[in-house]
């Protein structure tokens, strides 16, 4: 008899049984999808157009057309929430993102479908209500027509930067960033009456993604010249002159005049920077992680790089507390796929993760908007790239590392004997009273049957028994404690 005990204590977990490391989460949805009947109308879909609230609710922006804009909020069980409000019928998703304030308020970046023309900001309330002290009447129109991607961004100071490419009329288009006052005036103090133009090279520019130091300096990363650039300014929009090329700099990966662009990025706790984006030499999606100065780490992957071959691109990232990378790539080809890659700190492929350390969401899912992380959960905002249909995947990630739910009760837990051929048992010891329910999933989250359903149980010393159900093919299974909507504990069990 084999026996694998689980000491999943509050702030470390011990796990001896091996794992998939990702799987639907089954209380969103049907089978951890939501499929939702809004589009994104973008000419490049590379905003930042989810943000996970406190609460786990999804904050998103989505439109049943191109001349229309709403502002949508799903609770943690992937329903709608209809008393959020948040329709903006003066906007369109054509340049859009959101972006949380300290303060919880939403900022949101949208086109102009009225007579003025060009981007502007709205601010809302957690609620979804419009923030009529902010601009006018809760838009701020700022003046600059951003033609790709454009996000929006509230530094520690209060001030707000809106960025993305500017159309050029006839020119090829700068990078541009917009300083806002917090009450949604333009900060004519900064860079040119409020707008400050970077063009580093003599060919087409953009920053899709940004983010703040704790010094207060901000990095971007982006393209200059269809190259991946990387771009570090102080909070006045003067050019960091210490980071790379005063202020810039440029990694031409796979050789001079090869195509290359960087999405998404994020910071380590030791200053590193991880990136995600494309290279055309060799044909792959790619994940960097450079050195606080912007160059390449060598100790990362090959030369600073991990390449995902054969795949057009990585679009969004996220980054474990144990430093594990998870990048959202999307596929080529006739029949592309949307797949989740995990790299180890060292640039190498977590096995560990999916298959071979890819996982393939279900269709017709095939390019990632976002994906954000909170705790063990990975939510993923996609769309099929034909008819811009939006899908929300909420995945569990291995229950192995970091804290999951500082609320829930300790407990210890042995199952026995795994494999199983038929009869199995489970003890546990609960340090508090709750109501559980204890489940058996398929690997991709499905619900095979019961072992217990909304039974409460008292603080103490629990043995439970179960039989798998008859017929119940052989393979990998995952039982599951969870109290109301929240995930306890994940066990990977065998059927012998």
């Amino acid at each position: 008899m084999k026996y694998i005990q689980l000491f999943l204590l509050f702030f470390g977990l011990n796990v001896c049984s091996q794992a998939q490391g990702i799987f639907p989460d089954p209380s969103f949805g049907v089978y951890g999808v939501v499929q939702i009947p809004w589009r994104i109308w973008a000419l490049n879909p590379y905003g930042n157009y989810l943000q996970v609230q406190e609460d786990g609710s999804m904050v998103f922006v989505g439109s049943p057309d191109s001349y229309s804009f709403d502002v949508l909020r799903y609770r943690t069980d992937g329903t709608l929430d209809t008393s959020f409000y948040g329709r903006l019928p003066f906007l369109s998703t054509y340049s859009a993102g959101v972006g949380v304030q300290s303060d919880k308020k939403l900022l949101v970046t949208g086109l102009l479908v009225t007579d003025v023309a060009g981007i502007a900001v709205a601010r809302l309330h957690p609620d979804g209500a419009l923030d009529t002290t902010f601009g006018i009447g809760g838009i701020s129109a700022i003046g600059v027509d951003h033609a790709y991607v454009t996000n929006v961004l509230e530094l520690s100071n209060k001030k707000i930067w809106v960025f993305g490419c500017e159309s050029a009329n006839g020119g090829d288009p700068p990078s541009v960033i917009t300083q806002l006052n917090p009450d949604g005036s333009i900060d004519e103090a900064f860079g040119n009456k409020g707008h400050l133009r970077v063009n580093p090279s003599p060919s087409y520019d953009f920053i899709p993604n940004g983010v703040q130091l704790p010094d207060g300096r901000v990095l971007f990363a982006g393209m200059a010249g269809w190259r991946i650039m990387l771009m570090q300014l102080h909070p006045n929009g003067t050019l960091d002159t210490s980071f790379g090329l005063n202020g810039i700099i440029i990694h031409d990966l796979g050789g001079h005049g090869v195509l290359s662009e960087a999405y998404d990025l994020a910071l380590l706790d030791d200053g590193k920077i991880v990136v995600t984006g494309y290279t055309h030499l060799p044909f792959s999606a790619v994940i960097l992680q450079c050195l606080p100065d912007g160059t390449l780490d060598p100790a990362f992957g090959f030369q600073g790089v991990h390449h995902v071959l054969n795949e057009v691109e990585g679009t969004s990232l996220v980054v474990r507390p144990d430093g594990k990378i998870i990048s959202a790539i999307m596929g080529g080809g006739s029949n592309p796929a949307l797949t989740l890659v995990q790299v180890l700190p060292d640039g190498s492929r977590d096995l560990s993760f999916g298959v071979d350390g890819k996982y393939e969401l279900p269709k017709p899912m095939e390019q990632a908007l976002t994906i954000s992380l909170t705790g063990n959960e990975l939510t993923v905002l996609a769309q099929n790239r034909g008819n811009h249909i939006l899908f929300l995947q909420r995945l569990l990630l291995d229950l192995s590392v970091g804290v999951l739910h500082p609320a829930s009760p300790q407990t210890q837990v042995l199952l026995y004997p795994n494999p199983i051929t038929e009869h199995f048992s489970l003890d546990f010891e609960l340090q508090e009273q709750i109501n559980l329910d204890v489940w058996v999933l398929d690997m991709n989250g499905k619900k095979v049957f019961d072992v217990v359903n909304n039974q409460d149980y008292p603080a103490g010393k629990h043995s439970l028994s179960g039989v798998l159900p008859e017929g119940l093919p052989q393979g990998n299974y995952l039982l599951t404690m969870r109290s109301g909507q929240k995930i306890l504990r994940s066990i990977q069990i065998a059927k012998g």
